[in-house]
């Protein structure tokens, strides 16, 4: 990766940081937990498309204090039981995000 591109693509990371304000205190919030961008926001960002559709992966959190969380951010609601999934729609953003927790597989 060219020294212009590594640039490029911090600077996409820092606009998402900025734009998605729970991002930073989920961070100080759950120190042992990850969040992750996935789907074809990354792709997105990779080509250096814009984006609608804006997806994490959260770990090492548990479902009701990331609902919690979140809930302190704008409306959430539970539509995923089989995989855990959390549609969020941040105060004042007019986005959608999906926040899901690792999937467990059952047979």
């Amino acid at each position: 990766m060219s020294q212009a591109s590594a640039k490029n693509l911090f600077e996409k990371v820092e606009f998402l940081r900025s734009s998605v304000p729970f991002l930073l205190d989920f961070e100080c919030q759950f120190p042992t937990g990850d969040i992750y961008l996935v789907g074809g926001a990354v792709r997105d960002f990779l080509l250096g498309r814009d984006t609608k559709d804006i997806d994490f992966l959260v770990r090492a959190v548990n479902a009701t204090d990331l609902r919690a969380f979140l809930s302190q951010y704008g409306h959430v609601s539970f539509v995923g039981k089989a995989f855990g999934v959390y549609k969020f729609m941040p105060t004042g953003s007019g986005v959608e995000i999906d926040v899901a927790l690792p999937r467990t597989e059952q047979s």
